[in-house]
């Protein structure tokens, strides 16, 4: 079994990336279907992480993009659980 904390990755990718270009946000989250097949949990998933990001904000980046990607599926999705995913990530960074 995958620790909870695991269930999300972040790379810091350079704005002049191709199709990054155009972001005017400072992140992007990306849940593929495949990972998590309801549509409806995806959007929860994305909401939550959203307010976790308001919540902790970010380290400044200079030119890049933040893109958060869901690698495995949460047990438990709410606000507690990304903000301690979220936690680790950026003190990893």
């Amino acid at each position: 079994m995958v620790p909870q904390e695991f269930w999300l990755a972040l790379k810091l990718l350079d704005r002049d990336a191709a199709g990054v270009k155009r972001s005017r946000k400072p992140f992007l989250i990306s849940i593929p279907r495949k990972v998590v097949p309801l549509a409806t949990a995806r959007n929860r998933i994305r909401r939550v992480l959203r307010e976790a990001i308001r919540a902790e904000g970010l380290p400044p980046g200079g030119n890049g993009v933040y893109l958060f990607q869901v690698k495995n599926r949460p047990e438990k999705v709410d606000l507690e659980t990304a903000r301690r995913a979220l936690g680790a990530l950026l003190k990893a960074l």
